[in-house]
């Protein structure tokens, strides 16, 4: 038998889960496999103590001394662990489980099958004399299939205010995203969609681009600092020099979205390189200069009845998901030839909407948020995030897959 081991932190219930990954990677970096395992046991056995501890800082010094109790290079492991040299490898191991569906943990492949739950060792080991034999672990029980109808997507009116806005004013075509900039699935639209939108259609006068700010704070906490960061080069050089951190807010997102804890550092770095004053955007930070504008985006998000990330509203349709760039495409075209575009989405969910339209016929309308093609961090009302009551930790405030996705889990 061959044991592999793959990290899934569950942030949103577990703040220290992604800098424990790195602790334990980081003994492997530096004591190979055997510094691995060594760790990977220090951190289950001294759990209770660091996962307790007043902030990060506090619980990486407990790491390091388990490192220092194992013989480790202390100045090798201490640099890695300061540095973050591991974070990536955490976070590419959490998007492979992910991409398997999974979303709670302990979670066990074991051949082509899959186990969940902290289970007695019995059932480990009829699961590994079935598939030794050659069989296949069962499959989990089938949920009952939903009946998905394709709907007009839902109207939704929104005041963008002083916004930042990307392209032509008199385009025919507005989009409004709301967005965080912690999600992976908003950093996903941004590095493969939005660049075509660029590309296509706001370079070419058909989209006016406005972008509003819906961090969801509970799971993703430096997302507030982010789009503050934002539109503190906007104070600099406008719309344009916020497009460009918005871009490479996004294109780094895999640096510094993953538990760091010098986040305002490295947002200034990365102002100096998109030709910005990075010391004047880091005192705007600390001055907390647009805390306010961040808040006044979160909320009117909510005020709207938005539920996840990123959303759009195109021409007054509302859309839920990262789309891929020939699904997006394909709704913008739509849009601009006057047609409605379509969402599927649970018949009894439609049904629903059907009935509070027609209530609010000849008012304002209560809007209902759908979920559709693509794929979207949720953060329902306040931390839902699932406990400890059970076998296996479940992530139910973090991300929700879409049709059509290609990551369930986050992040």
């Amino acid at each position: 038998m061959r044991v592999a081991f793959r990290d899934l932190p569950l942030i949103s219930i577990h703040p220290y889960s992604i800098i424990s990954a790195q602790a334990a990677r980081c003994a492997g970096e530096v004591g190979g496999s055997d510094g691995y395992w060594a760790m990977y046991h220090a951190l289950f056995d001294g759990q209770a103590e660091w996962a307790a501890a007043a902030n990060e800082d506090a619980a990486m010094d407990f790491f390091k001394g388990y490192a220092a109790g194992l013989d480790l290079d202390t100045d090798a492991y201490d640099m890695c662990l300061d540095e973050g040299e591991t974070a990536e490898a955490v976070s590419e191991s959490a998007q492979e489980g992910a991409a398997l569906g999974l979303n709670g943990t302990p979670a066990f492949t074991i051949g082509e099958g899959q186990l969940f739950g902290a289970l007695p060792f019995e059932q480990f080991q009829d699961a590994f004399e079935i598939v030794l034999a050659g069989g296949s672990l069962p499959t989990p029980t089938p949920q009952p299939t939903q009946d998905i109808v394709e709907v007009e997507a839902p109207m939704l009116d929104v005041e963008v205010g002083d916004a930042p806005v990307n392209g032509d004013p008199d385009a025919p075509i507005t989009i409004i995203e709301f967005t965080d900039y912690q999600c992976p699935y908003c950093g996903a639209y941004a590095k493969e969609t939005y660049p075509v939108v660029v590309e296509d259609y706001i370079d070419t006068g058909r989209v006016r681009y406005v972008f509003l700010d819906f961090p969801l704070k509970n799971i993703h906490p430096d997302a507030v600092t982010a789009a503050q960061a934002a539109h503190c080069a906007r104070d600099q050089g406008g719309d344009e020099a916020y497009f460009k951190m918005h871009d490479i807010i996004f294109a780094e997102q895999v640096e510094w979205a993953v538990g760091v804890d010098n986040v305002p550092d490295l947002l200034s770095g990365y102002a100096d390189e998109i030709g910005l004053d990075g010391d004047a955007l880091l005192a705007c930070l600390e001055a907390d200069t647009h805390g306010q504008t961040v808040e006044d985006g979160f909320n009117l998000a909510v005020s709207s009845g938005l539920g996840g990330t990123p959303t759009f509203i195109i021409n007054g349709y509302m859309l839920a998901g990262a789309y891929p760039p020939d699904m997006f495409s394909e709704i913008l075209d739509k849009v601009e030839a006057g047609e409605a575009p379509t969402v599927q989405m649970p018949r009894e969910m439609a049904d629903e909407m059907a009935a509070a339209t027609e209530q609010a016929a000849g008012g304002d309308g209560d809007d209902q948020s759908t979920e559709d093609g693509g794929s979207s961090d949720v953060d329902e009302a306040g931390d839902t995030a699932g406990d400890d009551s059970g076998t296996a930790d479940e992530d139910q405030s973090g991300e929700q897959t879409q049709p059509g996705s290609q990551e369930q889990g986050e992040p």
